[in-house]
């Protein structure tokens, strides 16, 4: 009983590290996502063009939800997007502390 309760636990610490290994490499974007339609949208401003030029119905309320797109290893980051970890960008970070609440730009 002992080796086989040993070889789950194995086997479920490999899930567990692969599944964790496979979220390590994803990245995350955030969106805005129109409440009339679904469709997804860069920021607040296409948004508001997204409004101004779609038909919704006569219920639309102008709202929207912020959403993340998961992009798995190996996809192309969506337009719009600056991935802080790729080797062409360099971030600066104005922090004394790493708590300390700061300015940051990305170039």
């Amino acid at each position: 009983i002992f080796d086989s309760l040993c070889r789950s636990g194995i086997s479920i610490a490999e899930q567990h590290n692969a599944e964790a290994a496979k979220r390590a490499a994803e990245k995350r974007v955030k969106r805005l996502q129109c409440g009339g339609c679904g469709a997804i949208l860069d920021n607040s401003s296409a948004f508001q063009q997204h409004c101004a030029a779609v038909e919704h119905d006569e219920d639309f309320i102008y709202d929207c939800e912020e959403v993340e797109i998961v992009v798995s290893e190996g996809d192309a980051m969506p337009d719009s997007s600056i991935d802080l970890e790729s080797p062409e960008v360099h971030a600066f970070y104005n922090a004394s502390s790493p708590t300390t609440v700061s300015l940051s730009a990305a170039c």
